[in-house]
């Protein structure tokens, strides 16, 4: 199971990886300084050299090490005002971070726009075929938001599939040409992956069905729920026992399934409690191998969503989702979401509380005759499945920990899904590096405030967990620049310009060449004798129409300059061109820049279309 859910994050680096080397990408091998720049260039470092030998620019394909901000954590920020719209124009000094109650410096801040298009970046060269000098992508036909609905169907009764597939069949007609959406649930029956085809979306939606192979006993009596169980095995609740007990009285005597009688049980031997703990067992070992199968399914579509480019977001429609180990199953999934700057937004599809029995679809035996005893087993019963309604699902701690919402107790469930899978139009994304940070695992509290409050609301996660190990920082950079490459988001810690060209080999062929210009004023770098030294990774990464990833390349570019050259590259910038074979399409480019020795990174979008 492990391994398939690994699997399509391995699979997709693996693919970037297998296009890293330049004569793979079919990239040009060069690093073109400005006209103007010292002429002691080579286009490749050919061995060791000293400092004072070494050519003052080289590229290179091997991996630069990188200086990273260990354990940083991401925090992603919603402001609203009264009214509900999401506040824009705030910048890095609005905001006050807490850890643990302690006020935190915010070492980076992103504003993050999900209705922002990919920039187009074409300038197309004629060739041989005389193709038009602009190509610039119809903004309509790049994916920019990337929608993921999980449906879990594993806890779906067959009265609540239904009026899930109506609700989110309306959410299509509202997709933009620009939207992808896939559809999968828990069982895994259902696996429609990202398509902006709406018929091939409510084919998938037709087929979701109850897979509910519930956390009860087989015949149902009594009936326990994986809420009730867990309160009655670990929680010593004796008002869950009491009612598991009672429940078992009424069904021996009218059994739905085949009869279980106190007759034949010891003489002694309390039959009801007995038969209630031992349907408890077996309810929760039933309930704790779906719990597995539910998280290990999220971990796995929240992969899939991560490595899309563009702006992320996940809908979770379920009803009884619970897991008795609760803080250990959910937080990987948190910090996984989060890291990626995806959004959890949750939808309870049960409805309004007050007219739920809870526990879904209980035998009509759930209840108790009249008599002051029985009346006061029905209040107990009522008050003990109210409690399980509200308490008996995480989906209020899956939308808070990644600074979803929790759409529940309401009626208009299309709309609670509709809303979850809209995102804000602006969002705020604040970083920091926790100080004399234990890596024990431990639990922290975040708080996010704003200096002037103006009445606004914040949507941020609350809580996060520390590591238990330290990344090695190459690996740590890696994994951010992958990250940085598979988002949509644009950073400007270094200034760069993206461009590209192309021209048409035949009429199946293409060379597409991106083209970065990058501003060196801002760049750090370390001075050693008479030179100035820094590495700057640049990594391109080329998406179809529909997301999937198509080609891509690293560049290591290793900076050796003396102070006439810097003087030069800080007048004139440094342009990099890479060049990829790719067939007539349109395609969405990601640039990722960062250097070694600021630890800035920038990022760009672009895209292009190249006529058939």
């Amino acid at each position: 199971m492990l391994h398939c859910v690994c699997f399509g994050r391995v699979r997709y680096l693996i693919l970037l990886l297998a296009f890293f080397p330049l004569s793979a990408a079919g990239q040009d091998g060069q690093s073109q300084p400005a006209p103007d720049a010292n002429s002691k260039t080579d286009s490749r470092s050919t061995g060791p050299q000293t400092t004072g030998s070494a050519p003052e620019l080289a590229t290179s394909d091997s991996p630069a090490v990188f200086r990273v901000r260990t354990n940083a954590v991401l925090v992603r920020v919603v402001v609203r005002d009264q009214k509900g719209n999401a506040v824009e124009n705030l910048k890095k000094e609005d905001f006050q971070l807490f850890d643990n109650k302690r006020l935190q410096t915010i070492t980076s801040f992103n504003v993050v726009h999900p209705g922002a298009s990919a920039n187009p970046a074409a300038e197309g060269t004629a060739g041989e075929t005389n193709v038009p000098a602009n190509a610039a992508a119809h903004p309509s036909a790049v994916p920019d938001r990337f929608v993921a609905l999980v449906l879990d169907d594993l806890n779906f009764e067959t009265s609540d599939a239904v009026p899930v597939r109506e609700a989110a069949a309306k959410i299509l007609d509202q997709l933009l040409p620009s939207d992808r959406m896939g559809i999968f649930t828990t069982s895994g029956t259902i696996n429609q992956d990202f398509a902006s085809d709406k018929a091939a979306l409510r084919v998938a939606l037709s087929k979701v069905s109850s897979q509910a192979a519930r956390a009860r006993a087989t015949n149902d009596c009594p009936f326990i729920t994986y809420y009730q169980a867990d309160q009655i095995l670990n929680q010593g609740d004796p008002v869950a026992l009491k009612l598991a007990a009672s429940d078992y009285l009424v069904c021996s005597l009218f059994p739905i399934g085949p009869s279980r009688t106190a007759g034949s049980s010891p003489v002694g031997v309390d039959v009801p409690t007995e038969r209630a703990i031992e349907t408890a067992r077996e309810v929760q070992v039933h309930g704790d191998a779906k719990a597995l199968v539910e998280f290990r399914k999220l971990e796995s579509i929240l992969g899939k969503l991560a490595a899309e480019p563009g702006q992320r977001v996940m809908a979770f429609v379920s009803t009884e989702f619970y897991s008795r180990r609760a803080a250990e199953d959910l937080a990987p999934i948190i910090d996984r979401a989060v890291r990626a700057n995806i959004v959890v937004d949750t939808v309870d599809a049960r409805g309004l509380y007050e007219s739920l029995s809870g526990g879904g679809e209980a035998p009509d035996h759930i209840s108790f005759q009249t008599g002051p005893e029985n009346s006061q087993l029905n209040s107990q019963l009522t008050a003990f499945r109210m409690q399980e309604t509200i308490l008996g699902t995480l989906l209020g701690d899956l939308a808070d920990g990644t600074g979803g919402n929790f759409f529940h107790h309401r009626n208009d469930l299309d709309r609670g899904i509709a809303q979850a899978v809209t995102a804000p139009p602006v969002s705020y994304v604040l970083g920091f590096s926790p100080q004399n940070l234990k890596l024990d695992g431990s639990s922290h509290t975040l708080k996010v405030t704003l200096e002037s409050s103006k009445g606004f609301s914040i949507e941020a996660r609350h809580s996060y967990r520390a590591p238990k190990t330290l990344q090695d920082p190459a690996e740590r950079a890696d994994q951010e620049i992958l990250e940085a490459l598979t988002s949509h988001d644009e950073v400007n810690d270094i200034p760069v310009e993206l461009r590209t060209q192309f021209f048409k080999k035949d009429s199946t062929d293409a060379n597409l060449s991106v083209l970065a210009h990058v501003n060196t004023q801002t760049m750090h770098f370390r001075k050693e004798g008479d030179r100035h030294l820094d590495n700057l990774t640049m990594e391109t990464a080329i998406f179809d129409q529909d997301g999937k990833f198509v080609n891509g390349g690293k560049k290591v570019i290793t900076m050796n300059l003396t102070d006439t050259t810097l003087e030069k590259l800080n007048r004139s910038g440094l342009s990099v061109k890479s060049s990829f074979d790719v067939k007539p399409g349109t395609y969405l480019i990601r640039l990722v820049l960062r250097d070694t020795e600021g630890v800035q990174m920038a990022t760009r979008n672009g895209s292009v279309e190249i006529p058939y």
